[in-house]
């Protein structure tokens, strides 16, 4: 391993070897670096055991030019971009045993920033599973920003795009994924992409009002140019770019419609358990259900309610037909309850009499009245 050395004049080496040189020669390496870098966005989100060639070829060609660091994890910060933001904690302690059992096998790639931290490029699972081992720091190589930016335009569609047919998205981060795509694709949307999920809804229920459902089914698979032709006929202009997104990592709009989109209604701690659980998103829509307007309860009550079901279905691993079995006894036990019909002050003045203490002819007739009054009232209600 290099010498530790300070990241100031780490990366000055490392940028100067590549950016310096006007030579033929000195250009054409930051080319082949920056189609490296490209490689190793794709095999990155891949994760699979044979396709990490491009990862490993940037990870070689990163440590022969600047060397190999150990790097405390206190100063690395997650990417803020990456699509999967899905880490489940038995994923993590896999990675945890295998960095225990084995050691650290490869360096992590960080691009160094001007404020002196670090942001993950390529390996954010091993730091994950070294901060949950309290280890100190990782053996890392670094990225130059200034080559890293040459590509950075690419970057999050690479990700969702290897992400996506790697099928290695959980449905809710697909979603924000497809919104943030919109918006690197078409800026006129920035802010604007909370309304998406209505308009492609909107596009589907016409379509199949229309019998032209078919055709959006038929142009999933089609040629570039094809849904390009399909969308431009089609769809309004603001209609527009959801599909491209969409159809141009070849999923099913209506999939996308009916089982992702709404994962991005989830309240805060079911988003959270997505996150540290994986959860699947049938099991999560279920949950979703114990909401304030259907418990009738207030916010802070439904948050209770759900987090304990939430919880046993988590640790008791429970399959989506239990998990729904629970949810609907528990909005019966809450809906029973608040679905009782207010108690008039005259039946809470009967039930407020004490009849401790009294004497036994008092108790006596007080059961006559009663008995009398129930006459009365069986009398009354058989004429209603």
């Amino acid at each position: 391993m290099s010498k530790p050395r300070k990241i100031g004049s780490a990366l000055h080496e490392i940028s100067s070897q590549r950016a310096t040189s006007p030579s033929p020669s000195g250009q054409s390496g930051l080319i082949e670096l920056t189609s490296l870098i490209k490689q190793a966005e794709v095999a990155k989100e891949q994760q699979a055991a044979d396709d990490q060639s491009g990862v490993e070829k940037l990870q070689q060609e990163l440590e022969a030019i600047g060397g190999k660091y150990k790097v405390e994890l206190r100063l690395i910060d997650p990417d803020p971009h990456q699509p999967r933001k899905t880490f489940p904690k038995s994923v993590i302690e896999e990675r945890a045993q295998s960095l225990t059992r084995n050691g650290q096998l490869s360096p992590i790639i960080l691009i160094p920033q001007p404020n002196g931290r670090y942001v993950l490029f390529e390996g954010e699972l091993r730091y994950r599973a070294a901060t949950y081992l309290k280890w100190d720091s990782l053996d890392a190589v670094f990225l130059p920003i200034e080559v890293h930016q040459a590509v950075d335009a690419d970057r999050f569609q690479k990700q969702m795009l290897t992400s996506a047919h790697a099928q290695r998205l959980h449905d809710l981060d697909l979603s924000e994924g497809i919104l943030r795509l919109v918006e690197l694709r078409y800026p006129e949307w920035a802010g604007r992409t909370s309304n998406l999920p209505r308009i492609l809804n909107t596009v589907i229920t016409r379509l199949k009002r229309t019998k032209q459902i078919d055709s959006l089914k038929a142009i999933r698979n089609a040629s570039i140019e094809e849904q390009q032709n399909w969308i431009r006929e089609t769809l309004a202009e603001d209609e527009r770019p959801v599909f491209q997104v969409i159809l141009g990592m070849q999923y099913n709009p209506e999939t996308i419609s009916r089982t992702a989109f709404p994962l991005l209604t989830l309240t805060d701690d079911l988003k959270d358990l997505v996150r540290s659980t994986g959860l699947e998103s049938s099991k999560i829509k279920e949950l979703q259900k114990l909401n304030a307007k259907n418990l009738d309860v207030d916010e802070d009550k439904a948050l209770k309610i759900r987090s304990q079901v939430a919880q046993e279905a988590v640790e008791a691993d429970l399959s989506l037909s239990e998990i729904k079995t629970r949810v609907a006894q528990t909005l019966q036990q809450h809906t029973t309850a608040t679905n009782q019909p207010p108690i008039s002050p005259t039946v809470k003045k009967v039930e407020s009499i004490s009849v401790k203490g009294m004497e036994p002819e008092e108790l006596r007739s007080l059961k006559e009245a009663l008995l009398e009054k129930v006459k009365e009232i069986e009398i009354h209600l058989s004429k209603l």
